[in-house]
């Protein structure tokens, strides 16, 4: 009688101890992915802002130069889906050199660039103004209208695990989260003024 009623007892203990230890995998598995996540959307976020930062200083420092010739503007490129480079002017001598050139990799995670028919690399470049173009590696123009995506593609892309990147014509630069609608900013009108238009002949400037 004894030995059966501690065999009982001992089988209910392992029982009770594999529940136990089936709660504890589970509980650990959920943390463990719900932190692999967590990881994961942190990371978006600090490369959405760093490339919407990017963005805004390469129109500073164009508008800062006015910069005439193409080569000299400020300009982000989007080597892959997986890296952005910044060039600027950071020794202040007129124009971009090598070594100038800041680039930004983050292929060790589930982030990437993903927008429409993109071809790699696109280079976005601001003028003396302050506006922007974009282009391709065919030379293409294209409207840089980009999505910092996490493990998604553009037709999976939703607020939770994306967020937009766009810049208009005029070189402002947007953030939305990934199901916002992006407003429509049409193309600047442009005036041409003549350099002898309405001076006064006896104003000079030194």
């Amino acid at each position: 009688m004894k030995r059966d009623k501690f065999n009982s007892q001992s089988g209910q203990s392992v029982i009770e101890i594999l529940v136990v230890l089936v709660i504890s995998a589970v509980v650990t598995t959920m943390a463990v992915f719900g932190l692999g996540n967590a990881r994961n959307t942190l990371q978006r976020k600090n490369i959405t802002r760093e490339f919407k930062v990017s963005l805004e200083r390469a129109r500073f420092d164009s508008v800062k130069r006015r910069v005439a010739n193409t080569n000299d503007m400020a300009r982000v490129t989007i080597n892959s889906a997986t890296s952005f480079s910044l060039a600027t002017d950071l020794n202040r001598n007129g124009a971009i050199e090598a070594s100038e050139l800041r680039q930004v990799n983050f292929a060790d995670g589930n982030v990437r660039i993903v927008g429409n028919n993109l071809t790699f690399p696109i280079t976005i470049r601001f003028d003396r103004r302050g506006f922007a173009a974009a282009a391709n590696s065919l030379g293409v123009e294209i409207a840089p209208n980009l999505k910092i995506c996490e493990s998604c593609t553009m037709s999976t892309a939703n607020a939770s695990n994306s967020a937009t990147v766009s810049v208009s014509p005029t070189g402002t630069v947007l953030m939305l989260e990934g199901e916002e609608t992006l407003p429509n900013l049409q193309s600047p009108n442009v005036s041409v003024v003549s350099g002898d238009s309405q001076i006064n002949p006896l104003v000079t400037a030194n």
